[in-house]
């Protein structure tokens, strides 16, 4: 049994995170490892996030992602970078492309905004449509072979994997039944020809050309392999009184990030609980790193 860390109470303050906060006070949540390690909650009289004015390369940017052109024959145009994570926007024509994709800078998870088609890999192909998440391990080779014009958020975990979050308490079907989740059956090519594989590696691309198809595996076992996974299956965590972090809806977990699905449900009805007086939006799902948390509203940012 973990031991219960010390918690002070000074000045006027709420005895309870994100419950009864005093009157005229906003909650600013200062902590570390996104919500999982030391913190402590500022009552403060006015939000830290009503700025006049920012300047320098902490201004916040609005991206949006749907006025660029995605890589086009390319690879996926970057929007974030830092160590641990990039994130990128990739469009992919319905024409589809001659060559095939493996990824070795690290696992790649895809969320499809749009598009239909399939996914085709080594172990064999996986449909997809808006809201699947796909994720793809490093080194696997793949191409998207989509019906629609396919617009993704790309997610590569720098040197690193992305795996399923432990669910701890709420057993480990919560969110969602792992059953859920689909892995692919093989489809072995038997093909002879001039084929193009296009290698990721530190950000530079190489072409490796085979005279045979790629995808010749006739069979595969093991835990490792590709996977589809639907936003329209998650199963959110709700609460009556208890505001949950956004850490609670984590779909997939990084080294150093997550990715979480804020999905359409039922906020806290305890009037004294933060965020009892919130609207519920429609379902959006993102990637995130949530780190600071501030009164009603919600700032996020990366933890370094």
């Amino acid at each position: 049994m973990s031991s219960v860390p010390p918690q002070w109470v000074k000045g006027r303050a709420s005895r309870q995170a994100h419950a009864d906060l005093p009157t005229g006070t906003v909650e600013e949540e200062h902590g570390r490892e996104g919500f999982a390690a030391a913190a402590s909650h500022l009552y403060r009289l006015h939000p830290p996030t009503s700025w006049t004015a920012i300047s320098g390369p902490l201004r916040p940017t609005a991206l949006d992602a749907s006025r660029m052109d995605g890589g086009g024959d390319g690879m996926p145009a970057a929007l974030l970078v830092n160590d641990d994570v990039r994130i990128g926007w990739w469009t992919r024509p319905a024409t589809g492309v001659g060559w095939f994709f493996r990824d070795a800078d690290g696992d790649v998870l895809y969320l499809v905004h749009e598009g239909e088609g399939r996914l085709a890999t080594e172990y064999g192909p996986l449909a997809y449509r808006p809201g699947d998440y796909l994720l793809v391990p490093r080194g696997t080779t793949h191409r998207f072979e989509p019906v629609t014009t396919t617009r993704l958020l790309t997610i590569e975990a720098l040197g690193g994997t992305i795996g399923l979050p432990e669910r701890g308490l709420l057993g480990r079907h919560a969110l969602f039944d792992p059953a859920i989740v689909e892995v692919p059956e093989p489809e072995a090519h038997d093909e002879v020809g001039d084929f193009s594989v296009r290698v990721l590696r530190e950000g530079a691309v190489s072409e490796i050309r085979y005279p045979f198809h790629p995808f010749d595996v006739v069979g595969w076992k093991g835990d490792l392999a590709p996977l589809r996974l639907s936003a329209d299956d998650l199963r959110p965590v709700v609460s009556e009184r208890y505001h949950l972090p956004p850490s609670a809806h984590t779909t997939f977990v990084g080294s150093g990030f997550v990715v979480a699905t804020f999905a359409p449900r039922p906020l806290e009805r305890d009037p004294d609980t933060l965020g009892a007086s919130s609207s519920v939006g429609p379902a959006s799902p993102r990637a995130c790193s949530p780190s600071t948390r501030t009164g009603s509203t919600t700032a996020r940012s990366r933890r370094r």
